[in-house]
Parts: structure tokens; C-alpha cells; sequence
């Protein structure tokens, strides 16, 4: 049997077939095809115009190594007109966009039109961190490497708007404050949940680094430079405090020290 990597390059190979087909590029290093982290592997495919349903079908159906092939499972939006199916157990999601909405996408979030998560906690400065770190399969026209090209540099303009906008959010501490007082665990978590967003979106661009989402933050953090100190062990105080009624109390004055000291360090550099 070949292997889940020579058997994904073999779809990569089918789609490139098609000539409306002008990019395909993998979330993630290409070590990512023989251990997936999430279980899956996501499949990014740039088109001058979107392949049909019958298509796209065809592309999948030839391939004998390919199984439970579902067409259109997502019907569009942030992720794209997704195609799922397996290869060796393996999830396999093939999610389609233009190149056109692409750009204009890439643009609108670079000048710093969406500094907060959307719907269903899709984070669009993740989006550029796919893009930066996305692996390359088949790319003529350059397109990808736009992409990678627009976002070696994290821009100073994108830094200035996303901490302006999460610091100014991270002084609203009515609810954690309502939460602490009634001794609220499900709404202090609530309020907490909103307010490390915020926390990590400042932290992450102080430090130059495209927000990917909240997965692996700890992974980061260990290896910014510019943190507060002991950032990681009191962020995990922080939450472990947060579990228990009695240590809310504990738990927020943690929060407030460690805010603190991310404005001081934002006044020291945007000074």
C-alpha cells in the first residue's frame, strides 16, 4: 500500500488537471500528511472560477484509494465549498475558493478590517498564519507565494489596529468583576474565555506573530520574547483558580497583575 503522502500527492496530481485549478497548498508543514495533528487533513485549492459539482466528483471518484466521498459537506463561507473523503481512515477536506475573493480577503484583513474572531470562533488573522505557513503543491501562476510574500513582514499597520483594539476591550472587566462577586464559575469562565482572546491577540502581535487561533498558544508563548514575566505558569494560575468558587477571587487578581504588566509592555514599545 503507498502511503497516505504519495496517495494525497496522487489527488493533488487529479486536481491539477483541471485548468480552472490555479493553486492547492496544505494547512500546515508537509509533515502534516503522515501525522495530522487534528486528525484530518485540509486541503486549500485556488480557482479562477470553482470546478462544478460533477467536477469536483470526478476528480475524487477515479482515485480507487479514496473512500466516502461527500461533495459540497460545506456549502461555503469562511472555510470555502468543502469536498470531504478518506484515504486510509484518514479525513480528507478539500475546500475551494477564487483566487479573486482570496486577495481581496488577504487585503481586507492585512489593513486591519477584522481584528476580532467571527463566527463560530474563526479567527481571520489565522487565516494569514495558515497562509505564511501553508506548504506549497502546486502553484503557477505564484499565487501562494503572494501570499507568503505579503506576510514575511508582520505590518506595522495590522500590529497597531489589532493591539489598539484588544487592549482598549481587555479594561471592560464589569463581568469578571459581576462573576467573582457572585462567586460564578460558568460566568466567570464566560467573561475569562472572552478576555484571554484579547490577551493573546495584544501578546501575539507585540511579538510579530499572526494569530493562528487558540490552539498550541502555550507552544508560542514559551518562545516570545516579549512577555510578562513568567507569562505561561500564571496564565495557568490563572485558569486552574478560575476552576474553583472559593479562588475566584485569587484567580481575577492574577488576571489584573498579568493585564498590567501587557499594557506596560505595550506602552514601552509603542512609545
Amino acid at each position: 500500500m503507498k502511503t497516505i503522502e504519495a496517495q494525497i500527492k496522487n489527488l493533488i496530481n487529479n486536481l491539477k488537471t483541471n485548468h480552472q485549478i490555479r493553486a492547492v497548498g496544505l494547512s500546515g508543514d508537509e509533515n502534516c500528511l503522515s501525522n495530522p495533528d487534528d486528525g484530518d487533513i485540509d486541503l486549500f485549492v485556488y480557482c479562477s472560477k470553482i470546478p462544478d459539482k460533477n467536477e469536483r466528483f470526478n476528480m475524487l471518484s477515479n482515485l480507487s484509494f479514496v473512500n466516502n466521498i461527500h461533495i459540497e459537506k460545506l456549502g461555503g463561507g469562511h472555510w470555502g465549498i468543502g469536498d470531504c473523503c478518506f484515504i486510509q481512515g484518514i479525513e480528507v477536506w478539500i475546500l475551494y475558493f477564487t483566487v479573486e475573493e482570496t486577495i481581496e480577503e488577504l487585503n481586507m484583513i492585512l489593513t486591519g478590517d477584522y481584528q476580532w474572531r467571527l463566527d463560530n470562533y474563526f479567527y481571520p488573522l489565522g487565516r494569514l498564519a495558515m497562509w505564511k505557513k501553508m506548504t506549497i503543491f502546486y502553484d503557477p501562476d505564484g499565487v501562494l507565494k503572494y501570499f507568503k510574500d505579503k506576510l514575511s513582514i508582520y505590518p506595522k499597520e495590522l500590529a497597531y489596529h489589532v493591539i489598539k483594539f484588544h487592549i482598549e476591550a481587555l479594561a471592560d472587566n464589569e463581568d469578571l468583576e459581576r462573576a467573582v462577586y457572585r462567586k460564578d464559575i460558568f460566568f466567570y469562565h464566560f467573561a475569562l474565555e472572552l478576555a484571554l482572546d484579547h490577551f493573546l491577540q495584544v501578546l501575539f502581535a507585540l511579538n510579530n506573530t499572526f494569530f493562528p487561533s487558540r490552539k498550541r498558544s502555550m507552544e508560542y508563548i514559551q518562545g516570545f520574547e516579549i512577555k510578562p514575566m513568567d507569562c505561561e505558569n500564571r496564565l495557568t494560575q490563572v485558569i486552574l483558580n478560575g476552576g474553583v468558587a472559593n479562588t475566584l477571587g485569587e484567580s481575577y487578581e492574577l488576571w489584573s497583575n498579568l493585564v498590567q504588566d501587557l499594557k506596560l509592555l505595550v506602552h514601552d514599545i509603542t512609545i
